[in-house]
């Protein structure tokens, strides 16, 4: 930059030296950046720290595009959703001491919450006065079981069945 001073009449003082001026440069794009997909109800992004950043905005994409969600001190950001099987897309910036933000990445990274599990294979082997069920996961994910009985006048509730349950308290010409 040179600076000439004009006066009123439009006379012009000599230049100034010249001026040299660079602006802060913008904290560094915000590396491997990750998303959960295990986690139910939540999705858990991390990223890898960046030197002299004050703290980190996170970005997610709604209607109109990316727009901000929260501001982090760490490296670690959780979403917390309260619904299952849902994706969502996210980028991270970094914001210095100036207030100067990073530039955003070019692509987002994609996390989702854990879907319900699949609905359980029950196999029935009927007694005499008895009814064996076994039951099988066919995703895996299943650890244990809850059956409710309804015999048309109360709902009992047998709860922690892991793989199969006889039940023997069974009458005659009912429908459960």
């Amino acid at each position: 930059y040179r600076i000439i001073a004009y006066t009123y009449d439009g006379l012009k003082s000599a230049p100034s030296d010249v001026l040299k001026v660079s602006t802060y440069p913008k904290p560094p794009i915000v590396m491997n950046v990750k998303a959960t997909s295990n986690l139910p109800r939540k999705i858990v992004l991390t990223w890898s720290p960046i030197k002299g950043v004050k703290y980190y905005k996170v970005y997610t994409k709604g209607f109109f595009g990316f727009t901000p969600i929260a501001k982090v001190k760490g490296t670690i950001y959780t979403d917390k959703i309260e619904k299952n099987g849902v994706t969502k897309y996210y980028k991270v910036t970094a914001v210095d001491k100036y207030g100067i933000e990073s530039m955003m990445p070019e692509n987002p990274v994609m996390g989702s919450t854990l879907s319900l599990p699949a609905t359980p294979v029950v196999s029935i082997m009927r007694g005499i006065q008895s009814v064996k069920f076994i039951l099988s996961s066919p995703d895996g994910r299943a650890v244990k079981y809850l059956i409710k009985k309804d015999d048309g006048t109360k709902i009992v509730k047998i709860h922690n069945v892991k793989n199969g349950f006889v039940d023997k308290n069974i009458k005659s010409d009912i429908t459960y």
